[in-house]
Formats: structure tokens, C-alpha cells, sequence
């Protein structure tokens, strides 16, 4: 027997022992899952409304040995925006540019410990919106009670509630039809300027447009670059309108033109930034003196004793219905009912002889839909015609436009409801023919 020399009361201890092999795993939820929160743009991560979504993580932890903790993902997010105290776009190293994740004693942007659902503007780890617009860069790693790493997952998305602020515009003072018209003008935004669109007015109304006037609406030049790492917040640029229109003449299917055309009256520019929000836009007269008017085109005026007969110019679609939902179907049915898009068409009828053919009045053909803001929307250009065909007595020829690429109508045009279309020729002098309204396409749903 060994004394030990120890005396009193024991106790017995005890405790569990577990091993945990597995790794957890998760999912970011993207956009389209319901779970992101508030108002959500499909996935392109731009969100121009209150309350923004989430960053949200599915966390699993498969065999469920050691489980998983309350805040069981490290985390960044960081934040390109203006910093307030400052007024310069933010950097990654600062408590603004990294709102979770940053040492202040280190002065670096690391990571911090988070919940799996976070505003998606987050202002520190508690995952609260901060109400600040900018870029937000998310990153977590999940991990679980036994320091099991899971995968890592990210997400960068845009956060700009505010519209930017489209400025003056100057007018060239010589204005070339057929020729690129350059006008300067300058807009601001609070975080990043993408793109621009413009509209040209002409004080001429397309035959069954009804009160519709030409209005007419395309995309201009791009300004920055949404999600570059670099903020454009103003920008001083010029709008470049291409192959400039300077008058515009009205015809009727089966009827010569009008004898001489309208010219430009005024032209409205609108910016849009990287989360698709658009300016209200500035509108400026064109003066007429800032127009070359040199012999300007009258398309009633016969070219070698011929001119446009038959149909004359127009849109020569015939009826047609369109289903204006996706492929996979709509209104609670398998599948669209009717083609999803359509190609569209335009010809010009005119005088033939065996001595002098109807000449091609074009360089260009482009068609432009009725949007729901009642303006005409630019669908695209076709530069030359297909081909030209003489009928059998050789008394009239015709031209043929096509676009390659067949219309699909925006979801904005809310079936049901008929498609109007128009056609407008430009020949080298930027002098165009605006066809009359083509109302053969019904748009359905499904």
C-alpha cells in the first residue's frame, strides 16, 4: 500500500468528447429568391428602392456533429461611395470603405464576425441599413462549432436610390443633316453616371398616330461604367447624334410625300446611372439658323419623270398576334400562345420604265415602336435594302428593308393591345420619310 500523503473528499469529473470531420456549407441567395428583401432588379445587383435587400446565406452543417453558432460566418463588406468627411470616393483601409471588417488599430480591412442576414447597405456588423448608396462587395466563410471551414461565397451589387442631374445643353451652331451633331452638356450624379438617351422633336405627326408627334427616342453615349471600381459622380461630355436628321416629311401608304419636310425643333437629354435610375431631362430648342438647309430633299419631286406609287413607304407587316411573355410561359400557361417576337419589314413602291427605274430614296431605313411613355422608341436600322424587284409590266419597282433581328416588345407594353410602327428612310442629306403607322401586330398574353 503507498500512503500518499493526501486526505479528504474526491471528486470525479467528466466530459463529453465529440469529432467533427464534416465542413458546413452555404448558399448566397441571389435576387430572385424571395428571401432577398424589398424591391429586387433581377441579377444584376442594382436597387434603386427602400427597403434594399439582403445579403442572405443558407448555412448547412451536414452531419450536425458540432452545429453551427448564432453568428457563424466571417465576414467583409466593403463600400465604394463618397465619404462624407472627405468628399472623395472611399478607400478599402478606412471604418467608411469597409463597414465590416475594420481594424482601427491595424488600419486594414479584415473580417468580423456576422449574422447569415445582412442589409445589403450595411453600416457595421450588425447588418442595419446605413441608408448610404455606393457599391457593397460582400464576402463570408462559413464555419462551424469545431472551426470546420466551409466554402466562401461573394456578391457585389449597387445600392443608388437618388436620380442624377442632367445640366445645360449647348447647340452646334452649324448643324450638317446626314453628319454626326456633337452638343456639349455636363450632369451630376451622388455616386456614378453610366449612359444617356435623347429625344429628337419634329412638329410633324406620322399618318394614324393620331396626337402622337414624332418623338423620337434613342440611346447616346456611354459616360462611365457601372461596377469598374471607379465613380463618375459629373461629367462634362458631348452627345453625339449620328447620321443627324434635319427634316422630316410625312407620307400616307398609296400617296407622294408631303412636298417639303419639318426640320429638328428641339432635342431632350436624359442621364442614367449605374443602378438604371434616369434624370428628368433638359430640353433645348435647335434654332433653325443652326441647320444647314442647303437644298433640302422634297420627296414628291419626280426623279427622271418617276416617283413613289403603289404603297408608297411603309411598314408592310401584315396581321400578326405576339405573345409579350417569356418563353416559359405566362398568365398561368405552360408556354406563349403565339411567337414571341417579330421581324419587321418595310418597303418603298415606286414609278417604273424600261428607260429609268424608281431609284432606292435611302441610305437607311430605321423602325421605332410606340412606347408606354407615347414616345417612338428606336428598334434598330437596316442600311440597304434587300434587293429591288420589278413587277412583270415593268411599271413599278420595290424596295425591301428587314431587320436581322427580329422585334421581341418590351414588358412594358402591356397586352393586350396593338403594336404601332413606324418606319422612317434617311437618304445621305439626313432628310427623311416617316411612313404612316402600321398597326397589324397585336400584342397578346399569353
Amino acid at each position: 500500500m503507498i500512503n500518499t500523503g493526501i486526505t479528504g473528499n474526491y471528486t470525479t469529473f467528466a466530459a463529453l468528447f465529440g469529432v467533427d470531420k464534416g465542413a458546413p456549407t452555404d448558399s448566397l441567395l441571389t435576387p430572385t429568391n424571395p428571401l432577398c428583401g424589398g424591391t429586387c432588379a433581377g441579377d444584376l445587383g442594382k436597387y434603386t428602392t427602400n427597403p434594399v435587400p439582403f445579403f442572405t446565406n443558407a448555412p448547412n452543417d451536414p452531419d450536425a456533429a458540432s452545429g453551427l453558432s448564432a453568428t457563424p460566418l466571417t465576414t467583409k463588406l466593403t463600400r465604394l461611395a463618397i465619404d462624407p468627411a472627405t468628399l472623395a470616393p472611399s478607400t478599402v483601409n478606412s471604418a467608411f470603405g469597409c463597414p465590416i471588417g475594420f481594424s482601427a488599430s491595424a488600419g486594414t480591412c479584415g473580417t468580423a464576425a456576422a449574422g447569415t442576414t445582412i442589409a445589403a447597405d450595411a453600416g457595421s456588423a450588425a447588418g442595419v441599413s446605413s441608408g448610404v448608396d455606393g457599391y457593397y462587395t460582400y464576402t463570408a466563410t462559413i464555419m462551424d462549432r469545431a472551426r470546420n471551414v466551409g466554402p466562401t461565397v461573394t456578391r457585389t451589387v449597387v445600392v443608388d436610390r437618388i436620380a442624377p442631374t442632367m445640366l445645360g445643353i449647348g447647340v452646334p451652331p452649324t448643324i450638317t443633316g446626314g453628319q454626326t451633331a456633337s452638343f456639349p452638356t455636363s450632369a451630376t450624379d451622388n455616386l456614378d453616371l453610366v449612359g444617356t438617351t435623347y429625344l429628337l422633336s419634329y412638329a410633324v405627326t406620322p399618318s394614324g398616330a393620331g396626337a402622337q408627334p414624332l418623338n423620337i427616342r434613342a440611346t447616346g453615349n456611354d459616360i462611365g461604367v457601372a461596377f469598374d471600381n471607379t465613380l463618375t459622380t459629373s461629367a462634362s461630355f458631348t452627345l453625339a447624334v449620328p447620321a443627324f436628321v434635319r427634316s422630316v416629311a410625312v407620307t400616307t401608304a398609296g400617296l407622294p410625300p408631303n412636298a417639303t419636310g419639318t426640320l429638328a425643333g428641339s432635342i431632350s437629354v436624359s442621364v442614367i446611372d449605374a443602378a438604371g435610375n434616369t434624370s428628368a431631362a433638359n430640353t433645348q430648342a435647335i434654332p433653325a439658323v443652326n441647320i444647314n438647309q442647303t437644298a433640302l430633299t422634297n420627296f414628291a419631286t419626280p426623279v427622271n419623270g418617276l416617283t413613289f406609287n403603289g404603297t408608297g413607304f411603309s411598314v408592310s407587316n401584315t396581321a400578326t398576334n405576339i405573345s409579350n411573355c417569356p418563353a416559359a410561359g405566362c398568365a398561368g400557361n405552360a408556354a406563349p400562345a403565339n411567337p414571341t417576337s417579330v421581324v419587321l419589314t418595310a418597303t418603298a413602291q415606286g414609278q417604273d420604265s424600261p428607260t429609268f427605274q424608281f431609284a432606292n430614296p435611302f441610305t437607311s431605313v430605321s423602325f421605332y415602336y410606340l412606347s408606354a411613355a407615347n414616345e417612338w422608341q428606336l428598334i434598330g436600322t437596316v442600311s440597304a435594302p434587300s434587293g429591288a424587284i420589278d413587277n412583270v409590266a415593268q411599271t413599278q419597282r420595290t424596295y425591301s428593308w428587314a431587320l436581322s433581328t427580329a422585334f421581341d416588345p418590351p414588358a412594358s407594353l402591356v397586352p393586350p393591345g396593338t403594336l404601332k410602327i413606324i418606319a422612317i428612310g434617311v437618304n445621305a442629306k439626313g432628310d427623311a420619310l416617316v411612313s404612316d403607322v402600321n398597326s397589324a401586330i397585336t400584342i397578346t398574353n399569353p
